[in-house]
């Protein structure tokens, strides 16, 4: 009697599940979205200025399917595409933050960092005489010096006899004849320096000349 009356008190409750189950219409739930899965390639990641970079979306996945990659640059710029290039132009630590966004309104981001490497300047010059004699103003030009990524900010002259200078466009007499080494010296606004050495011929002549190169 008492295993009758237990089975009694249990049955009403399984039957209000399969009655709660049937009004419903469904026995399961069905799965949630999942966010894309992003997948992000960046060749290359490390380099000197200017730096073209391709980054490259193009295996991330979705349990649907992925309608936009959107890519965000520290620069305040922004692009949307599944492979895009860009050229990092200042050196620096860049960050690009990449945006996936599916059909059913997920999303997933994530970073990629980019090291660009500063590029040193050229240093080029030109004078009005490479072979002055004693006594004679020579001009010295370095206007024709560069650099890639940046400025130059100081502009050093050596002229082989204890002298110095400084300054884009500079002149300088020599008291005794001989043969001197000139040297310019260019730096740019992140520290990197190039020099260029020339000789120099000081005599009772006159002659004439140039320089130029890295």
């Amino acid at each position: 009697m008492k295993t009758d009356r237990s089975r009694r008190r249990r049955l009403p409750a399984a039957l209000l599940v399969v009655a709660l189950a049937a009004a419903s219409g469904c026995t399961s739930l069905a799965p949630a979205n999942a966010p894309p899965r992003l997948i992000v390639d960046a060749r290359p990641s490390e380099g000197f200025a200017p730096l073209s970079v391709r980054f490259d979306a193009g295996s991330s996945t979705d349990d649907g399917s992925i309608i936009e990659i959107e890519w965000s640059f520290d620069d305040g710029g922004s692009v949307t595409g599944w492979a895009i290039e860009r050229t990092f132009p200042r050196p620096g630590r860049h960050e690009v933050r990449v945006v996936a966004s599916d059909d059913a309104g997920a999303r997933s981001a994530q970073t990629v960092e980019i090291i660009v490497h500063n590029t040193a300047p050229y240093a080029s010059c030109r004078f009005s005489n490479d072979a002055p004699i004693v006594g004679e103003r020579v001009q010295f030009d370095a206007s024709s010096s560069s650099d890639p990524d940046g400025t130059i900010v100081d502009v050093i002259w050596s002229f082989g006899d204890g002298a110095t200078a400084r300054g884009t466009r500079v002149s300088h007499v020599y008291d005794e004849i001989g043969a001197y080494l000139v040297e310019l010296t260019v730096v740019d606004d992140h520290g990197a320096a190039n020099r260029l050495v020339h000789p120099f011929s000081v005599h009772l002549a006159t002659g004439g000349g140039g320089c130029g190169g890295r």
